[in-house]
């Protein structure tokens, strides 16, 4: 079947609710997901293009608080009607489980999708592809020390629509383009590498992207040993803290692992968790972020929640699942992404983050830096993020792109190390500058910080 609308991935999903309600199941849920995607990389004179078009639904049911799901890479009238039958019969066999309360209700709240530009949708990739090569040879010609080039782009259509038993029929639709270019320089045995990227839903400054990957690889080429182990404020900057924090954080700011108690910040609601200069806030309504949709991947409205102001721990992140059995307002949280590359047509419901957004300061980064007597700064990059503890806030990670500010001067520092408790460097904020960033999570400043060791 062609998709020519989200109408008919609301028809789609509302036929296979009618369908398992048939079976006699208490509730039933349909999500029906539909993507265009095209991925460009060009590594010297190799380029690689990849056009998926995923497509699918996932079906959950419920019969007297046993719940089945079950998910199909189809959606044929056939597909649907053996998804549907699956799903019932793994509720069947499926133990009750106590905390499930019920499907999401509808909520009444304004929401829109996000900017959706058709001209950028419709840009050939020879185009992207034409800019991309232009764009490479540009940050060769930047500095003969530069070695290496790859870059890479990525366009993006999703849309998708949720329908259940209990009166959910509503649908969304995103889209974004994001370009990479990575850079290596030499000079004799010594190689460093420079990254930078940029996504929109709209237009990207290819020659700024190209400029940032280029300085980034050469500034580091006269790179030192760092000979002390430091503790004195640590600039992170907006790029690689945006990874730090959303990985941490949404495990500290899930509803899910509050109602299990093992977020660090369960029972901590209303209490000061942070420096009073950060202000955190998921914004599933902000036109320009990422992830912004009308509705959650449960079809409920997304919509701006303040998660901590100026310190002060204001609000979690709530799926129905979570906020049901906590007695707390749905935030339009849930997310089927998963992890990996699976399609969240085939994922189970969990919490997620939209668009994260931190309040800026007022200085640019040079400002912010210069702001200083001494610190570590910390650019574009760091290693083993994802190997933090997310329950303690532990961490102990690799900044491959370090420097040291001292005496006016920034000087470049081979790979450092990074140790520390992320939810205790939240209380030691210095300052926050003023040059947020869009990123993958959404828009981030750089933030300094005490309490970091590095060495």
């Amino acid at each position: 079947m062609t998709i020519i609308s989200k109408d008919d991935l609301l028809s789609i999903a509302d036929t296979a609710v009618k369908k398992a309600m048939a079976y006699g199941v208490d509730e039933a849920e349909a999500f029906v997901y539909y993507e265009r995607a095209t991925n460009l990389a060009l590594q010297g004179p190799i380029v690689n293009i990849k056009e998926p078009i995923p497509i699918g639904i996932g079906v959950r049911v419920a019969i007297s608080k046993q719940v089945g799901f079950a998910s199909a890479s189809e959606i044929s009238d056939d597909v649907v009607e053996s998804t549907v039958k699956t799903a019932v019969d793994l509720a069947k066999l499926s133990p009750k489980d106590p905390d499930f309360q019920t499907f999401p209700k509808p909520v009444k709240r304004a929401s829109r999708d996000g900017i959706i530009n058709k001209q950028m949708l419709d840009t050939p990739s020879e185009d992207i592809l034409k800019t991309l090569g232009e764009y490479t040879k540009w940050i060769f010609d930047f500095d003969k020390r530069i070695n290496f080039v790859e870059s890479g782009a990525e366009k993006n259509y999703m849309m998708y629509a949720v329908a259940n038993s209990e009166g959910i029929n509503d649908a969304a639709e995103n889209a974004y383009i994001a370009a990479w270019f990575i850079a290596s320089a030499r000079v004799g045995d010594v190689i460093k590498s420079g990254f930078d990227y940029e996504i929109s839903r709209e237009r990207l400054n290819f020659e700024k992207i190209a400029e940032s990957t280029a300085k980034r690889a050469i500034e580091s080429l006269e790179a030192k040993p760092l000979k002390e182990k430091l503790r004195i404020p640590v600039i992170i900057e907006n790029e690689p803290l945006s990874g730090l924090l959303r990985y941490i954080l949404s495990y500290g700011l899930s509803g899910r692992n509050v109602m299990m108690k093992s977020s660090y910040y369960t029972d901590k609601e209303k209490q000061q968790v942070a420096s009073e200069k950060f202000t955190l806030i998921d914004d599933g309504q902000m036109m320009d972020g990422p992830y912004t949709t009308k509705v959650d991947h449960e079809g409920i409205p997304r919509q701006k929640t303040i998660l901590v102001n100026n310190g002060v721990l204001e609000s979690f992140v709530y799926d129905s699942y979570s906020a049901y059995k906590l007695n707390k307002e749905l935030t339009g949280n849930a997310t089927r992404a998963g992890s990996g590359s699976q399609e969240p047509f085939n994922n189970a419901v969990d919490v997620g983050f939209s668009n994260l957004v931190v309040q800026s300061g007022s200085k640019d980064f040079n400002s912010f830096i210069e702001s200083f007597d001494e610190a570590v700064v910390v650019k574009t990059s760091l290693l083993g993020v994802g190997h933090a503890n997310r329950e303690t806030g532990e961490f102990s990670i690799v900044a491959p792109n370090a420097f040291l500010w001292r005496n006016g001067e920034l000087k470049p520092l081979n790979s450092v190390t990074l140790a520390g408790n992320f939810y205790m460097v939240l209380k030691n904020i210095v300052d926050i500058a003023g040059d947020p960033k869009m990123t993958m999570y959404g828009k981030i400043p750089s933030i300094a910080f005490e309490k970091i060791t590095v060495s």
